[in-house]
């Protein structure tokens, strides 16, 4: 399934076993951007891809403009006994400087809203 916006022409899809090193590649420029942490690259990409392998762990989307990866969201569950059900978690965002703020993170967000 894909889903696609009318801003920039945003197409949004579910992740693939070739979109991983990029992933990787990512996730360590966001913890670089917002904690300032130099990540591993091996680790992420192995734990992306172990992500990838198993929905119950991690389910992650891309976010394409003209057929080129922009931005990615991973998505987690969590059981909540307060409310007897399981809650998502939106992690991982990361959008490429160049394309934020021109509805990306939106597209991902509504693409996991349609799920």
């Amino acid at each position: 399934m894909t889903y696609v916006t009318a801003v920039d022409s945003i197409r949004v899809r579910p992740a693939l076993r070739e979109d991983v090193s990029l992933m990787a590649r990512w996730a360590e420029a966001m913890a670089f951007e917002t904690e300032n942490k130099q990540l591993h690259h091996d680790t992420v990409q192995r734990g992306i891809l172990i992500g990838l392998k198993d929905p119950e762990r991690a389910s992650y989307f891309m976010a394409e403009i003209a057929g080129e990866p922009v931005g990615t969201l991973m998505l987690t569950t969590e059981w909540s006994d307060w409310r007897c059900g399981w809650w998502w978690w939106i992690q991982s965002v990361f959008v490429e400087t160049q394309f934020r703020r021109r509805g990306v993170y939106r597209a991902l967000h509504g693409y996991v809203f349609t799920l």
